[in-house]
């Protein structure tokens, strides 16, 4: 494997006063994706509320590059759970965002640090982590197929469908 999450590649629990960064790279990596609507940006807010309310925010670093951002929000707010259509929304938590440069992607990185986030997770004593994915994305559907995640539902959301994945922990 080229690139390993903790060996060649540092991961960074990230901060309040890591915010202006991880906005920019999520603006960057936006920006450079052929299909836009793959993605809808988190707001500033938003990741705020990770950082401030036990969520778990990782950015992954070749030397000092930024080049990956997981964001997983504990207990999110309620307007999310219904938004979602979760009915049993016990514990849960949802992996808002998990961004790769795109000159990192294809060498397992997204996969990595899925299995981190999960292991967090666990810890946290999270039952279960809730995501969406736009159903054209099927890199993405692939690997949230290859950690065990199911589709328990599609809806329309972020400007389009989404399948809505989850997995106990």
């Amino acid at each position: 494997m080229k690139y390993k999450i903790n060996e060649n590649i540092r991961l960074v629990k990230a901060q309040i006063k890591d915010l202006r960064e991880i906005t920019n790279f999520q603006d960057n990596v936006i920006n450079n994706m052929e299909r836009k609507d793959f993605f809808t940006p988190l707001t500033k807010e938003e990741i705020v509320y990770s950082l401030e309310n036990n969520g778990v925010v990782y950015m992954l670093f070749d030397n000092e590059i930024m080049i990956g951002l997981f964001i997983l929000t504990i207990n999110p707010p309620q307007e999310i759970i219904e938004e979602y259509k979760l009915y049993d929304n016990t514990d849960v938590a949802i992996l808002d965002s998990i961004m790769i440069d795109k000159n990192y992607r294809g060498f397992g990185l997204q996969c990595q640090g899925m299995k981190i986030i999960y292991n967090n997770a666990k810890k946290l004593n999270v039952k279960k982590i809730v995501a969406t994915v736009h159903p054209e994305n099927i890199y993405s559907s692939r690997n949230f197929d290859i950690l065990g995640y199911k589709v328990i539902n599609e809806i329309t959301i972020h400007g389009g469908k989404r399948l809505i994945y989850c997995i106990e922990v």
